[in-house]
């Protein structure tokens, strides 16, 4: 036997309907519509259904985890707009903590500024960024990729100075167990490319040959190209800041 289900045939009249109930019959209708749901099958559908009933229920904070997973979602299909919504309400429901249910700040945080870089917002994207450094413990390794985004928001506003403090902070990071060698890596190159926009070839060879050297190390890209020019060795590497 099959459940009938109705919808609204115009949303001004959906929204007229539910403006006529009272607070608590919505969000005693929203708990109810989130626990039908958590019964039903695992889908992009199930989880924005979720996290937007629970938002709206007497437990928001059970909608967190879906929060976050519809933010991961929409960041992946380049949904910037829905990302930040979906961000913004995590951020709302963890209020002054670090984690809860499984999401941290920090991770929100780092999103949220991604999100903002995807809509053309570098100024929200930086704000984010340094809220995200200051949600993370002295030792994290996030804190590598942060500072590396800060520096490239830096570097793509012609800030050449900002960008390098920011490059050599990354390296500089005291991680619990060393600095992740990827993420490095990724740094080195962003420092030699950065050296490589401002006429700087001597540093930029010197900052290259590491990322290079770390990447042959780790097998990553193909063999590298005899050519020893930088002009060319840079678009070559390029996947490492990817």
């Amino acid at each position: 036997e099959t459940a009938e289900t109705y919808s609204f045939v115009h949303i001004l009249l959906q929204e007229t309907c539910y403006g006529t109930l009272l607070k608590e019959e919505r969000q005693t209708l929203h708990l109810k519509a989130a626990e039908v749901l958590e019964a039903s099958p695992e889908g992009e559908k199930r989880v924005q259904g979720l996290a937007e009933h629970y938002y709206r229920s007497a437990q928001p904070e059970k909608a967190l985890p879906y929060l976050w997973r519809a933010a991961e979602t929409a960041s992946r299909r380049f949904a910037s707009d829905l990302g930040l919504l979906y961000a913004e309400r995590c951020l709302e429901l963890l209020g002054a903590r670090a984690q809860a249910l499984g999401v941290r700040a920090a991770a929100v945080l780092c999103r949220q500024g991604e999100l903002h870089i995807m809509a053309s917002s570098p100024e929200r994207a930086m704000a984010s960024f340094r809220a995200c450094l200051c949600a993370l413990g002295p030792a994290e390794p996030m804190r590598v990729e942060v500072y590396r985004r800060i520096g490239r928001l830096h570097m793509l506003a012609g800030e050449a100075d900002s960008a390098r403090r920011a490059f050599e902070e990354a390296i500089g990071c005291a991680c619990d167990d060393g600095l992740p060698e990827r993420q490095l890596l990724a740094v080195y190159y962003e420092l030699a490319a950065l050296h490589f926009r401002s006429g700087e070839e001597e540093s930029a060879r010197k900052w290259l040959g590491k990322a290079a050297a770390g990447a042959q190390g780790l097998g990553l890209g193909a063999e590298p190209p005899e050519s020893e020019d930088i002009h060319e060795l840079i678009p070559v590497y390029s996947f490492l800041a990817a």
